[in-house]
């Protein structure tokens, strides 16, 4: 049976965050667009805020990103980051773009118009009724073939608007609907606009005719006929050299060349203004943020089922350029408390996305451990969605280090709660494997005792810095009134080495209305219901207890 082919729209934004490569190249495309609009027309003139306005990135819909003017494609770019140099093994990738360019219907997209009538009796497992669906799926398709609705490739008959032909157990109506829904949304997508494939190693050029490689379909044949390039095809991959991107882009590179433009465009927004190498980074934090955020936007309208339209007419938000714009008109510098902001999103967010990495290469490695490792990404996928998102970065860093005192300087400070050691070995190797997290920071088991996570370690060789490091954290938490949620928690989880004991180590808070009564009299006395007593609890038994192990 020939596989389903893979419809146009295809929702993947569940799958990924802003951070990681895809999103990055989506952001180096856009500020592309950007700067070379900067040449045409001044920086707040009418044509240039239009364009601002007027044009977008949409992504994973159509493409892996898209960039639409209002609702018309400008240019599909599919990206690949780690992928082999040969072409044969970007075949099919390849395929799904030539479908897609050429308008070819998929199967997918074909019942959400037409009504099927499936006798499923015969079929005993989940294979036999897919495989028993697709064949109704491809007899009704060849009818359409037969009443020259469609060509063999299943694109659409250069005579099917005039085709009044009814056809055997099909409805003329739904007919109609499919065919002209999916032409105008195949000529406003792939009609005018160009196709980028992008990639983070090289993709060496094809060393023979594109048509002569397994795996080319052969309703295809014909259009690749002794193509070595796919360039006259408006699809670009690097090795043609287009002008508009540089296509081949290694992680190192992509920073280099955002932070490039992110250097040219803020010269001429603040040309008053010196950046640092370090200010970049952190406006590229900014916009990368921007997003992040518009990506979980897309999450919570796939849950709760908002997205506009059916069928060919199902549209997603795009974000317009004027969005990821607006943070370059703001000063992030001079320490001031974006800049800190989002050098903590920086700090994070690499930590997490290096992290995430880290399991997706353990899943391919491991096969044998692979279940475990994708619940893991699962976990941290879901708390950050349900639960970081609610804090501010430097909120949220600030809260996971109750250690650390801010009465030093800034740098200081945040240098230290941004520790991305900690960060991973402590915070995300908890919450990977938390089975049910909930839906704050702090996490609550079925009895209800709260854990609140950190980044806390006390792991030491030494019995004597142990308890050197033990006294001081206990000392520095009792100091540091600033935190409400540790009220509401019964344990602080914290690192620990295998075999030391922490289960009678606690720390007594006093609460914020018995620290002002403090201040008020020096003759105040200590009772024992003024104090909030927060148990130590490793990273084990913590996890132990929230899953009910």
């Amino acid at each position: 049976m020939a596989e389903d082919i893979k419809s146009a729209l295809h929702d993947a934004t569940p799958s990924w965050n802003g951070f990681n490569y895809q999103g990055k190249v989506g952001l180096y495309v856009c500020l592309k667009n950007i700067r070379r609009m900067m040449d045409i027309h001044p920086i707040g003139s009418k044509c240039f805020n239009d364009f601002l306005d007027s044009h977008s990135i949409e992504y994973e819909w159509i493409e892996d990103f898209s960039i639409k003017n209002g609702r018309d494609y400008v240019s599909l770019h599919q990206v690949k980051h780690k992928a082999g140099a040969n072409f044969s093994e970007h075949i099919s990738a390849i395929v799904t773009i030539l479908n897609r360019k050429i308008g070819r219907l998929s199967e997918t997209d074909f019942v959400k118009y037409i009504s099927l009538d499936i006798d499923y009796n015969d079929c005993v497992t989940s294979q036999q009724r897919a495989d028993k669906k697709l064949s109704v799926i491809h007899s009704k398709l060849q009818l359409l073939i037969q009443h020259q609705y469609l060509k063999p490739g299943y694109t659409l008959h250069e005579h099917w608007e005039n085709n009044k032909q009814n056809v055997p157990d099909m409805d003329s109506d739904e007919i109609e609907s499919l065919l002209s829904n999916f032409s105008s949304f195949s000529s406003r997508t792939f009609g005018n606009s160009k196709i980028y494939f992008h990639t983070s190693e090289e993709v060496l050029p094809p060393i023979k005719a594109i048509n002569e490689y397994a795996g080319i379909p052969e309703y295809l044949l014909e259009s690749v006929r002794s193509l070595r390039t796919l360039s006259s095809l408006n699809i670009f991959l690097a090795y043609d050299n287009p002008v508009d991107y540089e296509l081949k882009l290694s992680d190192d590179v992509l920073n280099v060349k955002i932070n490039s433009l992110l250097a040219e465009l803020l010269g001429l927004i603040h040309p008053s203004e010196d950046f640092s190498g370090d200010d970049l980074a952190l406006y590229c934090t900014a916009l990368i943020d921007v997003i992040d955020k518009h990506i979980l936007k897309r999450h919570s309208n796939i849950r709760n089922k908002s997205n506009i339209g059916e069928g060919f007419q199902e549209q997603r938000e795009q974000l317009l350029f004027s969005s990821i714009f607006e943070p370059l008109n703001d000063i992030i510098k001079n320490q001031n408390k974006k800049h800190w902001e989002f050098f903590c999103k920086k700090s994070f967010e690499n930590t997490y996305s290096e992290y995430i990495e880290f399991l997706n290469e353990n899943i391919e490695a491991n096969p044998e451990n692979k279940d475990k490792f994708i619940l893991r990404k699962n976990n941290l996928d879901k708390y950050r969605r349900d639960v970081l998102t609610k804090y501010s970065c430097s909120d949220l860093l600030s809260m996971l280090s109750p250690h650390q005192l801010n009465d030093n300087s800034l740098d200081v400070f945040y240098s230290k709660i941004c520790n991305q050691h900690l960060l991973r070995t402590v915070f995300l190797k908890f919450v990977q494997e938390l089975s049910e997290s909930g839906s704050d920071l702090v996490i609550k088991d079925k009895s209800s005792l709260a854990y609140h996570p950190s980044t806390i370690t006390f792991i030491s060789d030494d019995d004597d810095d142990f308890r050197v490091n033990i006294m001081k954290v206990k000392y520095n938490i009792n100091k540091n009134n600033k935190f409400p949620m540790l009220f509401n928690s019964s344990h602080l989880v914290v690192q620990t080495r295998n075999g030391q004991d922490i289960s009678e180590e606690s720390v007594g808070l006093l609460s914020i209305v018995e620290t002002i009564n403090k201040e008020k009299t020096v003759d105040y006395q200590y009772k024992a219901n003024n104090v909030v007593s927060l148990k130590f609890i490793s990273i084990d038994d913590a996890v132990r207890a929230i899953n009910n192990d």
